[in-house]
């Protein structure tokens, strides 16, 4: 992959990533808990996947992994 393309793509996965966090937040203040356990799986899950692309960018570009993580 291209750095400038890696670059714009780790990007949008860490924003994404960090807005499911704020949304599982939200989420548990406003479900009961068998709603929120399913949310939180399904929300899990996609963050995840967020992070198994960036673990490949990360192989590749080692200097974009933020260091909070880590």
């Amino acid at each position: 992959m291209k750095r400038k393309s890696a670059e714009y793509i780790n990007s949008i996965l860490l924003k994404h990533s960090s807005d499911l966090k704020d949304v599982i937040s939200m989420a548990k203040k406003d479900s009961n808990k068998e709603e929120f356990d399913v949310f939180l799986q399904s929300t899990s899950h996609l963050i995840a996947i967020n992070f198994d692309i960036l673990d490949k960018i990360y192989d590749e570009y080692p200097d974009l992994k933020p260091s909070e993580l880590d």
